[in-house]
């Protein structure tokens, strides 16, 4: 399985962080859709998805509450073959009425729409997209359908990677 993000994470009521990190990676041991890792700046949580990393986090507040801090995730450019960046499969189904600015959304996100489906009160829509460009999606879904939306993100495949154009040096 490709576990293209990262997530770190830190405890601000344990010092060293190595111990909350040891810890909280035992808590995870068993979770087949991550991957937490100790280190002496905290705990690494690599994953498929965001979703999964997700998960993740809330168990770990259920277990040590706000104290745990978390910063966005990243992609993990040094999992990928080199020039190369992971795109996912994305599928949202939702009802019919968010169709137009989800579409929007994700074509917005540099998705290429590979299927729509209409059901008598919902869509399907299948997609696939760059992961960079997926970073933040299952909230920002959530906000633009009432959470009403469901997604199912997973690793589709490599491409070579695309040169930002606001990026210096890019033609």
């Amino acid at each position: 399985m490709c576990m293209p993000l990262l997530k770190q994470l830190v405890c601000a009521e344990t010092n060293p962080q190595v111990a909350f990190a040891w810890e909280a990676a035992q808590l995870l041991c068993k979770d087949r859709e991550v991957r937490a890792r100790a280190t002496n700046q905290g705990l690494s949580l690599i994953a498929e998805t965001e979703i999964a990393l997700g998960a993740a986090l809330r168990r770990l507040r259920a277990h040590y509450g706000d104290s745990i801090s978390a910063a966005p995730p990243a992609v993990r450019y040094d999992e990928c073959p080199p020039h190369t960046e992971p795109v996912m499969l994305v599928k949202v189904k939702c009802p019919a009425r968010y169709r137009g600015i989800i579409r929007a959304n994700l074509l917005w996100r540099g998705a290429s729409i590979r299927a729509l489906r209409g059901y008598p009160d919902s869509v399907s829509i299948t997609a696939v997209a760059p992961l960079r460009e997926l970073l933040g999606l299952p909230d920002e879904l959530a906000a633009l359908s009432a959470n009403s939306a469901t997604l199912h993100m997973e690793f589709s495949h490599f491409r070579d990677l695309v040169p930002d154009p606001e990026s210096p040096g890019a033609a």
